[in-house]
């Protein structure tokens, strides 16, 4: 409890009950942080705004603010929720303030500890009393959420020209997010007369600051060419960066990607850009997907499809090709395509050809299984998604081999690579052609596999070469750009504070170089045999330490490349590539993959240390959350999709009756 023999704090106790308004405020933080008492602090907040303090005042506005929006959680790792506008204000706190206790700190502490209580009608009217009151001292934040109430119509009637008035004077006194707030009223004639030349001022003002908001306003400015010289590659610029924190600018983005404006035209990076912003809520985007579903798709399969098969390097593009040509049901050109590359190429494998083929026939096969539906109800028309789901995952899950193959024919071509990856593909197809029919099948063929010679390490060990191969090629680069830029960083290849648009703008080369590198350096460990751990110990290097629990255990065996482990090996390899696309930790915290038993399952469990920043962005078809879920009920296994905190946890339980070999 907060009572102890302190003179210090018996003093300010003394202080405060004498009428001290700092004093006041001081003793009500005091309580809420040393006691998690959200009464007593209250109580003393209160008296301390009452006597005219500016910093209670706003705090306690801030309080009262809160507890009217409570839709949008924050980024500080905790379940309460504040209104948007404050968002920028709390980021605030992260700079030191001339004043004894920082009132945005103040506030999230008595959010944390605040108790159930029956929401007051008055509460707006002192949410907006408390930040006048504070303003009007010249308190620069009060300025700030007074003016966001005005223009919002928040606690108060709504009054452009107040809103203007405070924004003016917030900005004047040099708050950034008043700044662009006082641009956007300039450039749309918000509470004052439209001028492009002030709002340009405001602008860059904010720009220079590195206020993200802003560059979105700026993208306009140079894409329109309002009170500046047009530039498309300017705007373009500007709206990429602008897009870390706003939908809008995503889909402008998209935009200048589908036009070629500012950028050179791109099809495929134009689709992420609008599925991204659709996934953030941008309505434009979703839209521009709904009203265009076939456009897209006939879009990517036009841009695959000019690429010639006699074109140096062709090999490489089969993964992306077969999986386009297959999404397209254009299951002819996808066969002439194959027969081509292993004309022009003579060092393929003839037995990978026989794979490839193979793999088309099957997908042609669900394909006709898939129109063979009739889809009458409800229950068919979900049959029918899940299957073009299926379908689209298998697809995608030959990408894994397939790379390892090609990756195979540029370093070294060994057999026993090549013999690997096809027997891995034949697997993955006997998976898919007996999941997109009857499950009952599958359950009772793992309930058959449980003799042979591999187990749950062995096919650990061939999983990660796989999607080593995969993530190291050149196609895979993108995934995986923030661990060529951590590397870069630590070991002084670069400025440690570099941004994410500089990296891209300015270390391109760079960045290939490292990628032709670490691809060589890990050809070279498969060429010599490396044991897992040196394996491991080379990923630790690069990426992150990925610790290993369970996976020694004997008990659990099976054939190789059998039924239950190419079903392990779909679901390590999802499992695996997202841990390396998201991985995310300042403090490089260790990726800890777990395999034990609990209770009737078996769990595949991934921690994967991430932050909001880099799952948000788009490094695939989002899908594979649902793949799960679709694999998790055709075996009764347990899954559901992982809340997105940042230590990122993935759990997969398999029944034991599927594994057990005792």
């Amino acid at each position: 409890m907060i009572e102890q023999n302190n003179v210090s704090f018996t003093a300010l106790k003394q202080k405060a009950h004498e009428g001290d308004a700092q004093a006041q405020f001081d003793l009500a933080y005091c309580y809420v942080r040393i006691d998690g008492n959200q009464d007593l602090s209250l109580k003393w907040l209160k008296k301390s705004a009452l006597g005219g303090l500016a910093n209670a005042q706003f705090t306690l506005g801030l309080y009262y603010y809160h507890r009217l929006e409570k839709q949008i959680q924050t980024e500080f790792g905790s379940q309460m929720k504040i209104d948007s506008d404050i968002m920028d204000i709390l980021r605030e706190r992260r700079k030191p303030l001339d004043l004894t206790v920082d009132p945005m700190d103040f506030a999230l502490k008595l959010w944390l500890n605040e108790s159930e209580t029956n929401e007051d009608c008055g509460i707006a009217k002192l949410a907006f009393e408390c930040f006048r009151k504070a303003a009007e001292q010249g308190f620069v934040l009060a300025k700030y959420c007074l003016a966001l109430c005005y223009c919002k119509g928040k606690c108060i009637e709504k009054n452009v020209e107040l809103a203007f008035k405070w924004f003016k004077e917030a900005a004047e006194q040099g708050l950034v997010y008043a700044e662009y707030s006082l641009a956007r009223c300039y450039y749309d004639g918000v509470g004052v007369g439209q001028n492009f030349e002030l709002a340009k001022e405001w602008t860059l003002k904010a720009v220079n600051k590195e206020y993200t908001k802003s560059y979105l306003l700026l993208g306009h400015l140079y894409s329109h060419g309002i009170g500046i010289e047009q530039n498309d590659k300017v705007a373009f610029d500007c709206y990429k960066k602008a897009s870390e924190c706003n939908s809008e600018a995503g889909f402008l983005t998209a935009c200048c990607y589908l036009d070629g404006k500012g950028v050179e035209q791109n099809y495929e990076l134009a689709l992420e850009w609008f599925n991204d912003a659709a996934m953030r809520g941008h309505s434009d985007a979703n839209n521009w997907l709904n009203n265009n579903s076939k456009l897209t798709d006939q879009t990517n399969f036009d841009v695959v499809k000019s690429l010639s098969p006699e074109s140096a390097g062709a090999e490489r593009f089969l993964p992306l090709r077969l999986s386009v040509f297959i999404d397209n049901k254009e299951y002819d050109l996808a066969k002439e395509f194959v027969e081509k590359i292993f004309e022009i190429v003579p060092y393929l494998d003839q037995n990978f050809k026989h794979v490839c083929i193979k793999a088309i026939d099957q997908a042609e096969e669900l394909d006709i299984k898939n129109k063979q539906l009739e889809v009458t109800n409800k229950q068919l028309q979900d049959a029918q998604k899940e299957l073009e789901d299926m379908m689209s995952m298998f697809a995608h899950k030959f990408r894994s081999p397939l790379d390892a193959i090609i990756y195979n024919t540029t370093h070294e071509n060994q057999p026993k690579l090549y013999a690997q990856a096809a027997q891995t593909m034949r697997g993955l197809l006997d998976v898919f052609s007996i999941i997109s029919t009857d499950e009952t099948v599958l359950k009772n063929r793992l309930m058959q596999d449980m003799q042979g010679d591999s187990g749950l390490l062995p096919v650990f060990d061939k999983t990660l070469n796989m999607i080593m191969m995969h993530l190291l090629s050149v196609s895979g680069a993108e995934k995986i750009q923030q661990h060529y830029t951590s590397y870069a960083k630590s070991h002084g290849l670069c400025g440690s504070d570099i941004s994410r648009k500089i990296w891209n703008e300015e270390h391109y080369e760079l960045e290939r170089q490292l990628q032709t590198d670490w691809e060589q350096s890990y050809a070279d460990l498969l060429n010599r045999s490396a044991t897992l751990e040196q394996r491991l110990s080379w990923i630790e290097e690069r990426f992150f330490k990925l610790e290993l629990h369970g996976f020694e255990r004997t008990d659990i065996q099976f054939k190789a490349y059998g039924i239950t482990e190419s079903f392990l090996t779909i679901l390590l390899n999802e499992i695996l590539v997202n841990a390396f696309k998201y991985y995310s930790s300042a403090d490089r915290q260790p990726v800890r993959l777990e395999w034990t038993e609990r209770g009737i399952h078996h769990w595949l469990i991934c921690r994967n240390p991430s932050i909001r920043n880099e799952r948000s962005r788009l490094k695939g078809s989002g899908k594979g959350h649902v793949f799960l879920s679709a694999l998790a009920r055709k075996t009764g296994s347990q899954f559901s999709k992982p809340k997105p905190l940042d230590d990122f946890v993935l759990e997969f339980g398999i029944p034991n009756e599927l594994l057990k070999t005792d």
